[in-house]
């Protein structure tokens, strides 16, 4: 299927995506099912000439049909099980692109929403809706592979701060937003198959492990034995069948004094089968194709030309092919559970064989390849490869990615290109969404069509919800320096306040993920996002929801103490206590945290916070008010104005429900 690329939007390429796959899948399935027939027929005929041979013309010349027959229906078997494949390629990037309209229409209950990787003590993702259902991970998730799915996880809990990273993601994203059919091929590659957590682990402990039948004594036990039992075979013709087989002892010993060391090895490997299958897939897709960004050209180089042994002179392989090799070999030891593996077992030690050579398969990577160990043109190697997955999900940024073995370099390079493939999915999606211009810097004059923006402050015009549709979202602009200031909301129930924090939240944080936003331009400096929006009591810790709150206001202020370069969003702090408490506390809280540089919104019902905007620059007031249509009729408009808020609405609202009004 070629790239359709032509200035319709995104919904009509989708369309005709699902259009062509549809008929490829059509297409695939009619040849595999002819190859079927012809696999029927050619067996029928084949054991037809072979019988015929055997009766008329001799042993010898059965034998010779019925190899040269078993090539020919093996052969026939590969095609069709190609076809087979084909068909279910297709299949998968129908669902991709159904997909993909089901997201333009702003419906994602489909897709995964993350819920495992909430964390309520996060300093943000707990109230900005990142994670759980119809998240702002459900928004951006199509990653096809356990790494990948965690490497998404770890961008959105992580925010980069150095704008030369911001930039480079920005750029790879920009790079595979366009590239719609690589992306598809990418993720279609192969199916995802069972990919759990303990299986990924135990690929990487098997990795990490000492090899295992690497004494040097195999090289020749594994020669001399299948020798010896081929030829002892003729014994059965001189001696009794019982004392013949006892020649066979030694193998069976063999075979029983090392199993415990080939379970082990079939444990941790032939579970990651499905994993290692996608991974050569997905990496052969990724080392087909020249990248221009920074970030994806380092990112592939660690594919290309990996040395598969320590000595000079040997063969180099890139790494979708040594993944493929070492598959290959897991699903022969698979396949030792199956009783007819009884005699190639005898015969050819077949299970030590194959386990063997995939433990020396580790050994030979090992020593022939430095993992992520060098620094590039200076730069440490977390700055070379920017938190592209992790394993544990380190909270520290600090920590470095430390892959001991090549296999967990590629997962962590097929995580990153699986993670940035659906981020660059959003930017194709929505090309109104704007890239925003991220710089530590100040800068004047950078013309976004409605007036210049400075780098220094967050400048967004025309933000929107990034899980509101824009025929139900309310576009707003806000500006606000990034230091020593807060921006009072206030607005009566309802006016949409919460809503507009989350709106700011995302897309702050969703800039430094190196992701485009919903609004017509946006600039800002690189922080640190705090939130305190959601806290709620643990009956379990016999904390209450006040307590809770406190707990949380102290970590923003402690942050922002800390000298961290800290954007708040507070919703109706000190809810828990009474209105002369909570002026007094709220009044203290905003003095402190300006004190110590913060910046942020602070949404509340206590207009007498709004007096602060009279005794001091450092804080300005917003409101979204509540209107009255002529048939009196409440209404809101979502609108942010300047000043304090001035309309009331719970008793309209009482009155209308039929509660009284008090």
């Amino acid at each position: 299927m070629s790239e359709v690329i032509t200035a319709v939007g995104p919904g009509a390429v989708y369309e005709a995506n699902v259009d062509a796959a549809r008929r490829e899948e059509r297409a695939a399935a009619g040849h595999a099912d002819r190859i079927g027939y012809l696999r029927l027929a050619y067996f029928f005929v084949w054991a037809g000439i072979v019988i015929y041979l055997f009766v008329d013309f001799g042993l010898a010349w059965g034998i010779a049909v019925l190899v040269l027959g078993l090539l020919g229906f093996g052969r026939l078997v590969g095609m069709q099980q190609a076809a087979d494949a084909e068909r279910a390629r297709q299949g998968r990037i129908v669902a991709l692109n159904e997909g993909e309209l089901e997201s333009l229409a702003y419906r994602f209950d489909r897709f995964d929403g993350g819920a495992r990787y909430a964390d309520a003590l996060h300093p943000y993702t707990g109230d900005l809706d990142v994670f759980g259902p119809k998240s702002v991970y459900a928004l951006v998730n199509r990653t096809v592979s356990l790494a990948g799915e965690r490497a998404l996880a770890d961008y959105m809990r992580h925010c980069l701060t150095d704008e030369v990273l911001i930039a480079e993601r920005q750029a790879a994203i920009a790079e595979l937003s366009p590239a719609l059919e690589w992306r598809h091929a990418f993720a279609a590659a192969a199916p995802r198959g069972e990919q759990t957590g303990t299986q990924h682990d135990k690929l990487r402990a098997w990795a990490r492990a000492e090899p295992r039948l690497q004494e040097r004594y195999w090289s020749t036990l594994l020669v001399v034995v299948p020798l010896v039992n081929l030829a002892w075979l003729v014994s059965f013709a001189y001696l009794p069948f019982t004392l013949a087989l006892l020649g066979y002892a030694p193998t069976f010993w063999l075979l029983w004094r090392h199993k415990a060391r080939v379970d082990a090895i079939e444990e941790a490997t032939t579970e990651s089968l499905a994993q290692l299958q996608q991974l050569s897939a997905t990496l052969a897709r990724v080392s087909e194709r020249e990248w221009g960004s920074a970030l994806l050209n380092r990112l592939a180089a660690e594919l290309i030309d990996t040395d598969t042994g320590s000595g000079g002179g040997k063969p180099r392989v890139a790494a979708s092919a040594q993944i493929a090799r070492l598959a290959a070999d897991v699903r022969q030891l698979a396949v030792r559970a199956n009783p007819f593996v009884l005699i190639p077992n005898l015969f050819f030690l077949w299970e030590l064989r194959y386990a063997r050579r995939i433990e020396r398969w580790k050994v030979g990577l090992a020593s022939g390849v430095q993992v992520l160990a060098k620094a590039e043109n200076g730069r440490t190697r977390e700055q070379a490869f920017p938190r592209s997955a992790s394993f544990t999900l380190p909270t520290d940024l600090a920590t470095p990615l430390a892959p001991t073995h090549p296999i967990e370099t590629w997962l962590l390079v097929a995580g990153a290109f699986d993670a940035l493939n659906s981020m660059a999915g959003v930017a194709h999606r929505y090309p109104s969404w704007a890239m925003p211009e991220v710089s530590a810097r100040e800068r004047q004059g950078a013309s976004t069509g409605a007036g210049a923006v400075r780098a220094a402050e967050f400048t967004g015009l025309g933000l929107h919800h990034p899980l509101l549709a824009p025929s139900k979202s309310v576009p707003n602009d806000f500006r606000s320096p990034l230091q020593t200031h807060i921006s009072l909301l206030t607005g009566s129930n309802m006016a949409g306040k919460s809503t507009l924090l989350r709106t700011i939240g995302l897309h702050v944080v969703m800039a430094q993920w190196g992701m485009p936003t919903p609004a017509r331009a946006l600039s800002l400096s690189p922080v640190s996002v705090y939130t305190s929006m959601r806290t709620q009591d643990n009956l379990h810790e016999g904390a209450s929801a006040f307590y809770a709150e406190l707990n949380r206001l102290r970590i923003v202020v402690d942050a922002t103490r800390a000298g961290e370069a800290v954007f708040f969003l507070l919703d109706e702090i000190l809810k828990g206590t009474n209105s002369q408490d909570r002026n007094a506390g709220g009044r203290a809280l905003i003095e402190q945290l300006l004190h110590y540089g913060g910046a942020g919104v602070v949404a509340t019902h206590d207009l007498e916070l709004g007096k602060l905007a009279d005794e001091t620059a450092s804080v300005s007031t917003l409101r979204l008010e509540v209107e009255t249509n002529a048939e009196g009729e409440l209404y809101f408009d979502y609108t942010v104005k300047p000043g304090l808020a001035q309309s009331r609405n719970a008793s309209a609202l009482m009155r209308k429900l039929g509660l009284g009004v008090i």
